[in-house]
């Protein structure tokens, strides 16, 4: 139908004014139509591979009293990337106690926490049973899609699960994050709807692959204003398959423009704001021989010092640079050690590994 209204529309010159409107409306109505259609076979098709997730065992049926209290349903929305492994944001599944989860068809089994994915709200975990009707989704190419794309998304906003939204790519937001500098984030801004419950549900393009997983929403006051925001399908890719580390043992703050304040001795700079002691960073330790006064864990890296350089490379927040020592961190061993350069309460302090000093 709609190749004939093309056909159509390329002999308007010889129609009168009447049947060209006539047929410019019918190809603007049929590809509306078809447009719905697709998604329509799309969402019975994607519907079986999204998991609706419970504190405690939810009711096949939602009953009367459910649906008046609609803080107490799901507590969000997962989907399957195998037979029994499912991913959603972290904070959906924050609690120690029992994960219960429903299929598109009703079945309800119990889920076990396989991994929590620090510093980019991601958290998989496992189901004790597999559905037969359900089926893993395949991760699309997030590069391909341009902004004013028609997506749509599966969730379980306030609670009701099996709920389809459609809207449209607003942008690609990328986000260096507080965590790690070196690590460049991005989300799918669009105007698909999201609220209470939406938060790990996937979207998907036309093509019915997932493009995303719902995280965000921007707010004033905390219900849905127009722009969601979904960790894009690449950055999943590179997590998951890539095995890319993304939480690498300490949160880091970019510090721009603040020489003032921060009394920076150059224009950018890394603010600790949390070090684990068991990480590279928890690892650093000063060998300034101006220094032998200090008490032990004051040696250490800790929060509020702000870091300057890594191996000598200044910190600039371009991607060359933070590309390069990226690379100089994950290549750290007690065989190839680091240096860090550190200010601390107005005082530069240099620090190497403590494998480097011993």
């Amino acid at each position: 139908m709609i190749q004939r209204c093309y056909w159509k529309i390329l002999k308007l010159k010889k129609k009168s004014v009447t049947q060209n409107v006539f047929w410019v409306l019918i190809c603007v109505l049929s590809n509306s139509y078809a447009l719905g259609q697709d998604f329509t076979e799309l969402y019975q098709e994607m519907s079986h591979s999204v998991v609706y997730i419970s504190r405690t065992k939810p009711n096949r049926v939602p009953s009367k009293d459910y649906v008046e209290n609609l803080g107490e349903g799901y507590s969000g929305t997962g989907f399957l990337i195998s037979k029994r492994r499912v991913i959603t944001p972290s904070h959906v599944v924050d609690f120690e106690d029992d994960i219960y989860v429903q299929f598109n068809d009703g079945q309800v089994t119990k889920g076990r926490k396989e991994t929590n994915i620090e510093g980019v709200d991601l958290a998989i975990f496992t189901l004790d049973e597999h559905n037969e009707n359900s089926k893993a989704v395949k991760l699309g190419n997030s590069d391909d899609i341009r902004i004013g794309d028609r997506l749509f998304s599966i969730g379980a906003p306030f609670g009701f699960p099996k709920s389809f939204y459609s809207g449209n790519l607003s942008n690609k937001v990328s986000n260096i994050g507080n965590f790690n500098p070196f690590f460049s984030l991005e989300y799918l801004q669009s105007d698909i709807y999201a609220n209470s419950g939406s938060s790990g549900s996937p979207v998907f393009n036309g093509k019915g692959e997932v493009i995303g997983i719902m995280q965000h929403i921007l707010t004033t006051d905390n219900t849905f204003q127009g722009s969601s925001f979904a960790l894009s399908s690449n950055i999943i890719k590179r997590i998951i398959i890539g095995k890319e580390r993304i939480w690498r043992g300490a949160n880091l703050h970019p510090l721009s423009f603040d020489k003032v304040e921060f009394a920076l001795p150059q224009e950018n700079g890394l603010l600790v704001v949390a070090v684990d002691s068991d990480s590279f960073y928890g690892d650093l330790e000063t060998d300034d021989l101006t220094n032998d006064g200090l008490a032990y864990n004051d040696r250490l890296l800790q929060k509020g010092d702000i870091i300057l350089s890594i191996n000598g490379i200044k910190i600039e927040f371009t991607s060359n640079v933070l590309s390069k020592i990226d690379a100089i961190l994950l290549a750290s061993t007690k065989n190839n050690p680091i240096s860090v350069k550190v200010l601390r309460d107005g005082k530069i302090l240099h620090m190497k590994t403590r494998s480097a000093i011993d």
